[in-house]
């Protein structure tokens, strides 16, 4: 039995189905080969458990800003009269059944149960950790940070995460896992601008949550020279 257990978790009811066919047509937001980022020792815990921490407005309410977002709804967009009729095309009845689709709507796919401490029900749409990696050393690491506090922790600055806790800053590459020409529905963006859309910093950091562009950061062959940064002045 495989030890990919994110390849027999979602769908209806969460029933084991046998993709082997549709997998190969390229539906969804394919991405390719690679899985979702791993660290050594390190698991998914599911954005339930982030919750916890990243729920309070002095520290940003990460987790409500993520909510708002398209991000927290990508498992059950597939099940969208407009998902079905994407599907169709491609010869996919249901979305939410073919790993092709699947695996770029939910979190963690394709990784193993030795690396998962949330269930697979648990990890539908793309949460915290299909971007910054597997949480679960992130929160013991803070937990045993604020342990160490005592009863007077100082909640007015923002904690240091070490290099290789988690990873803390999104690039470019890391959407184009899930977000290039083989999903039906891609259309070219200007990461920078999307990522304002979405960003959730701690205020605490000194960064601000809303920083207009003021200047186009992207190279040459950024789809975004011809959109939302072509206004902008450019990097030099």
């Amino acid at each position: 039995m495989s030890s990919l257990v994110m390849r027999r978790s979602f769908g209806l009811r969460f029933v084991a189905i046998a993709f082997a066919v549709v997998a190969s047509i390229g539906l969804g937001l394919a991405q390719g080969d690679k899985a979702a980022p791993k660290a050594a020792g390190n698991k998914y815990i599911g954005a339930d458990k982030c919750k916890s921490c990243h729920s309070s407005e002095t520290s940003g309410n990460q987790h409500g800003k993520w909510l708002a977002t398209a991000h927290a709804k990508a498992f059950e967009k597939l099940g969208t009269d407009e998902a079905k009729k994407l599907g169709k095309e491609k010869g996919v009845d249901d979305p939410q059944k073919a790993d092709a689709c699947v695996k770029c709507h939910v979190t963690a796919f394709g990784v193993a149960a030795t690396e998962l401490k949330a269930k697979p029900e648990q990890l539908k749409n793309v949460q915290c950790e299909a971007c910054h990696g597997p949480g679960e050393n992130h929160m013991k690491a803070r937990f045993a940070a604020a342990a160490a506090a005592g009863d007077n922790p100082d909640t007015s600055k923002r904690q240091v995460v070490p290099e290789g806790e988690i990873k803390v800053e999104v690039e470019p590459k890391d959407c184009k896992v899930c977000h290039n020409d083989q999903s039906p529905s891609f259309k070219p963006f200007c990461f920078h601008e999307r990522l304002e859309k979405i960003q959730h910093y701690d205020p605490r950091s000194g960064n601000k949550v809303e920083s207009p562009l003021t200047a186009c950061p992207c190279d040459d062959k950024c789809e975004c020279k011809k959109g939302a940064c072509a206004k902008l002045p450019q990097k030099q």
